[in-house]
């Protein structure tokens, strides 16, 4: 089965003095840290985001706060999910939140 998925490709300017940016290409229901805040409870789903807010992100070493520059959504085939119940992890120095939603197909 070749399903197609809605994800979110969200441009992050991680250093403003050095015009340094990178992408986070994820799904609209994974959930990410918001920046703004010091706890990690500030979590929020990937489709809540606006332009200009800061998500949690690794930088030389630092938890720091990237601004989200802009955001896209694109329609595509398949996705990859980790299987797990919960937690928290870090992936492509995102601090990011994540949980498995299952289908069930009859």
């Amino acid at each position: 089965q070749n399903d197609l998925f809605s994800f979110l490709l969200i441009n992050i300017e991680i250093d403003e003095h050095e015009n340094i940016t990178t992408s986070l290409f994820v799904s609209p229901n994974h959930l990410i840290f918001l920046g703004n805040y010091t706890e990690l409870k500030s979590a929020i789903f990937v489709s809540q985001l606006h332009l200009g807010d800061r998500i949690k992100y690794i930088y030389k070493n630092e938890i720091i706060a990237a601004k989200i520059q802009n955001i896209y959504l694109t329609i595509e085939a398949g996705y990859y999910a980790l299987l797990v119940q919960s937690g928290t992890i870090i992936i492509d120095n995102k601090l990011v939140f994540y949980y498995t939603s299952v289908k069930i197909i009859m």
